[in-house]
């Protein structure tokens, strides 16, 4: 009876031994699995000077003489945006890496560092708030306060984009926590939402106006949306702003004779961050001067725009400042040896004096939209020869 009861407490014992085992395995090497490094974006901010994100990295780093217990990053750690390495985080504290419990505190550059991409310098990076004795909100196991925290700052300007982007760091990370060393390759994505911004950029004639549509692309669902799109026209080196629309519209309407199809064009997304600029960096695309369409009235098909074309004797343009040609002069110069006035309607008149006592020679053709030519409109112009074409639109000549 003795023997069966000691035989059956000794069961019990090996048992209880051979379960602890099994559940101290099972702890270890969950817990191997949880002492992987941790970077969470903890804040992201958006300026009219730039973009700032705070990293937040997690990283278990614990050594025991007795148990041999250790994890850390070895060798180099890397940040990359967007895929591409753009800074080594050792360069700014050596102690990222093999570092261990008792040294981790070695101090890092307290300077921000520059962080370029193809050759550009987009903005700063640095480390800073180092602290042990941290619990990982990452790992299961919420009492475990091994962890030591620390913030990577980036202080982007606004040569960066405000688009979206990853955010990555890379390193090998180094555990022996199961009593054999294992080392692996980490990486740590995250992403920063941006803005979202235009595509597609389209012009279309529509009746008297002309139509611009757009597409709106985010890099990703999460891209923001507060804020405006701005269509802008490019006058020499100037944007001159046409009209604004709603983040929830994807396309806008202008009066025609605002329109040339010999400028180019320029849509911008605003964030209400950016309140003031004109255009922003990654949210913003274009629209090429297409060139104009005459038809046979010297009217552009696409834009509407009407042309008054003459010829001089030095080939230079002629003086019309402060005359009323039923409309407004886009543009006066001289194409290909020959005078050309763009206006943004068709004209209705040649005003008086208009060309009085000019230098005008060869053939004259007068459009065949103008209802009126006034007194002295050509007056000793001697130089004109051949046809003198006038339309019978005109109903008055002074």
């Amino acid at each position: 009876m003795m023997k069966f009861l000691l035989s059956k407490h000794s069961r019990s014992i090996f048992i209880f031994a051979l379960l602890s085992l099994f559940l101290c395995m099972a702890a270890g090497k969950a817990s191997a699995k949880e002492r992987n490094p941790v970077v969470k974006i903890d804040n992201t901010s958006y300026t009219s000077s730039g973009t700032e994100v705070t990293l937040r990295l997690w990283m278990f780093n614990y050594s025991n003489p007795f148990t041999n217990y250790s994890a850390r990053f070895t060798g180099d750690v890397n940040l990359y945006i967007d895929d591409q390495v753009v800074i080594k985080l050792n360069s700014i504290w050596s102690s990222i890496a093999g570092a261990k419990r008792e040294t981790i505190f070695t101090a890092f550059t307290d300077k921000p560092v520059d962080i370029n991409i193809d050759g550009t310098n987009v903005g700063t990076a640095q480390f800073n708030n180092l602290q042990y004795g941290q619990t990982c909100p990452d790992n299961s196991n919420t009492t475990d306060n091994s962890w030591y925290t620390v913030d990577l700052k980036l202080s982007f300007n606004k040569s960066s984009s405000y688009y979206g982007h990853k955010i990555t760091v890379k390193g090998k990370w180094q555990d022996q926590g199961s009593g054999s060393l294992v080392t692996k390759d980490v990486v740590l994505d995250n992403i920063i939402n941006g803005f979202v911004r235009p595509i597609n950029l389209k012009a279309q004639p529509s009746g008297g106006n002309m139509v611009f549509s757009w597409e709106q692309e985010g890099y990703n669902p999460s891209a923001s949306t507060l804020g405006k799109w701005i269509v802008y026209k490019r006058e020499g080196d100037n944007n001159v702003k046409l009209g604004e629309a709603a983040a929830n519209e994807h396309s806008l309407s202008i009066e025609k004779k605002l329109y040339s199809c010999s400028n180019g064009y320029i849509m911008t997304f605003l964030p209400n961050v950016c309140k003031g600029e004109e255009t922003v960096c990654g949210l913003t695309t274009s629209l090429a001067a297409t060139g104009h369409k005459p038809n046979a009235d010297d009217i552009c098909q696409i834009c509407g725009h009407s042309f008054f074309r003459y010829h001089t004797s030095d080939g230079n343009i002629v003086d019309i400042s402060g005359r009323d040609f039923g409309a407004n002069v886009v543009s006066h110069k001289v194409v290909d040896g020959e005078c050309v006035i763009e206006f943004d309607a068709p004209i209705t008149q040649i005003p008086q004096a208009a060309f009085f006592y000019k230098n005008l020679v060869g053939e004259l053709r007068i459009p065949n939209t103008v209802t009126s030519i006034q007194i002295k409109a050509f007056y000793s112009c001697t130089g004109l020869t051949g046809n003198l074409v006038i339309p019978n639109s005109v109903k008055e000549i002074g």
